[in-house]
C-alpha cells in the first residue's frame, strides 16, 4: 500500500501532467527529484523536444532539450504540510527570472586563472498562477549543487587541481554577484524593487525570523561565551537589523550604495555546477532558487555565502571550501569598509544558525568542542564587525574581505 506521502506526490504528478497536457510542455512522465524542502520538484520528459531558445538580443538561453524541471509550489512546505509558507514567493521568483534573461555580465565569466566559467540563471519557460503554481524551468542536468561537490571532497580534497577549481568557482560567483548587485540603472532597479517588494514581505519576514530574530537565543545555549556586555552589543546588532527589515525599502531614499536587490538565499546549495566538475576550464554555473529575492543589504548575500563556505571547512574539514571563500571575496572585490564589516556580521549570524539547520529532535552533527568553537568564532565576527575592528580581522579567517577594498 502506498504511503500518504507517496499518495500526495502521485496526486501532484497527475495534476501537473493534466495541467500541462495542452501546452508546449506536455510531458509523458515525471520523476520526482530530491533536495526540495519548500517546493515539489520533478523532471519531466517532454512529448516533443524543445528547440534552442534565445532572448531578444540573440543570446542563447537554452539548448535543445527533451526534459524540463517542474517546480510545484503550494502554501505549505513540501516536507511538512502543517508548516504554512506564503505562495507569493513564487511571484518574486518569476519576476526575477524574467528580468534576469537580459542580464549578461561579462565580468562574471572570468575566474582567477583567466578561464571561462560562465555564471547564468535558468530560463523560465512557463509560469501558472493560482493557489498552486507550476513553473517549467530549463533542465540543467547533468549538474550538482556546489555544496554536494565540496562535501564529496571532504577529507580528501588535497588535489591541487580541485583547490584551483574551488577558488575559480568562488571567484566567478563573486564577480557575478558584484555584477548582479550593480546590474541595472537606478530607474530600472527602483521599478524592479517595487515589483519584488509587493510579493517579498513574507519572505523578508522569513529571512529575519531565521537569522537576526533567533541568533541570540542560540548563543544563550552557550553561556560560557556570553557576558553582560557581550549580550548588550549583540542585542544592538539585532536591533539594527530589526529596524532595517521593517523599512519600506522600495523608496529611493533607501536605495543607497549598499542597498538594492539581493538574491536572499545565496549559498552553495543554490549554485549548480556540471556533474563532471573537478577542474573544468570552460563550464556553466547556474544560480537557482530566487524565491527569497528582495530589496535588502548586499551583505545578506555576501555574508551568507561566506558563512556557508566557512561552515563546510569548519564542520566537514573541506579545505577547498576555504579556497572558494577566498576566491569569492577576490571575485567580488571593491568592498567598502562598511560593507566588509556588515558581511562579517551576517556571516557570523549565518554560522550560528548551523545549530538550527536540522530536524528539531535530531542530534548535533559535530562534537561539542567543535560546536563551541564555531559559536565563539561567529560571536567574534559579529562583535568585531559591530566594533569595526579592522585590525582584529586582519589575522582572522575573514581577512580576505579586506584584501580587495
Amino acid at each position: 500500500m502506498a504511503s500518504p506521502v507517496q499518495t500526495k506526490e502521485d496526486d501532484i504528478s497527475s495534476l501537473i501532467l493534466a495541467s500541462l497536457s495542452l501546452t508546449r510542455y506536455a510531458c509523458s512522465s515525471l520523476t520526482q527529484l530530491s533536495g526540495g524542502s519548500i517546493n515539489f520538484l520533478f523532471r519531466g520528459t517532454l512529448l516533443d523536444a524543445l528547440a534552442s531558445v534565445e532572448d531578444a538580443g540573440g543570446h542563447a538561453l537554452t539548448e535543445t532539450s527533451e526534459t524540463v524541471i517542474l517546480k510545484y509550489s503550494t502554501a505549505f512546505l513540501s516536507v511538512n504540510p502543517d508548516f504554512p509558507i506564503d505562495i507569493s514567493r513564487s511571484f518574486s521568483e518569476e519576476a526575477m527570472l524574467r528580468a534576469l534573461e537580459s542580464f549578461h555580465p561579462q565580468a562574471s565569466s572570468r575566474s582567477l586563472a583567466g578561464t571561462d566559467m560562465q555564471v547564468k540563471t535558468p530560463h523560465l519557460y512557463l509560469f501558472t498562477g493560482g493557489n498552486s503554481i507550476i513553473q517549467v524551468h530549463q533542465d540543467l542536468s547533468p549538474s550538482r549543487d556546489f555544496k554536494s561537490i565540496l562535501l564529496t571532497a571532504a577529507g580528501q580534497d588535497t588535489d591541487q587541481s580541485f583547490h584551483v577549481f574551488a577558488r575559480n568557482t568562488g571567484a566567478a560567483l563573486g564577480s557575478w554577484l558584484k555584477a548582479f548587485h550593480e546590474w541595472v540603472d537606478e530607474p530600472t532597479r527602483r521599478a524592479l524593487c517595487n515589483a519584488i517588494e509587493r510579493n517579498s514581505g513574507p519572505m523578508r519576514k522569513l529571512k529575519y525570523d531565521t537569522s537576526y530574530d533567533t541568533f541570540i537565543p542560540v548563543l544563550e545555549k552557550f553561556p560560557e561565551i556570553l557576558d553582560h556586555g557581550t549580550r548588550e552589543d549583540l542585542q544592538r546588532v539585532k536591533d539594527i537589523a530589526t529596524r532595517e527589515f521593517e523599512k519600506p525599502l522600495a523608496g529611493s531614499e533607501h536605495l543607497e550604495a549598499s542597498w538594492g536587490l539581493v538574491h536572499g538565499d545565496f549559498w552553495t546549495g543554490n549554485v549548480l555546477v556540471p556533474e563532471h566538475a573537478s577542474s573544468p576550464l570552460q563550464d556553466e554555473i547556474f544560480v537557482i532558487d530566487w524565491e527569497l529575492a528582495q530589496p535588502g543589504h548586499r551583505a545578506y548575500d555576501l555574508g551568507q555565502m561566506v558563512g556557508d563556505l566557512y561552515e563546510r571547512k569548519h564542520f566537514k574539514g573541506v579545505e577547498s571550501a576555504f579556497e572558494a571563500l577566498q576566491g569569492f571575496a577576490s571575485g567580488y572585490g571593491g568592498m567598502t569598509d562598511e560593507l566588509a564589516f556588515r558581511t562579517a556580521i551576517h556571516a557570523g549570524v549565518h554560522l550560528i544558525h548551523w545549530y538550527n539547520r536540522r530536524a528539531p529532535t535530531a542530534p548535533l552533527d559535530a562534537p561539542p568542542d567543535k560546536v563551541l568553537e564555531a559559536m565563539t568564532t561567529a560571536r567574534d565576527w559579529i562583535l568585531r564587525g559591530y566594533e569595526r575592528d579592522r585590525i582584529w580581522f586582519q589575522t582572522s579567517a575573514l581577512s580576505c574581505l579586506w584584501e580587495h577594498l
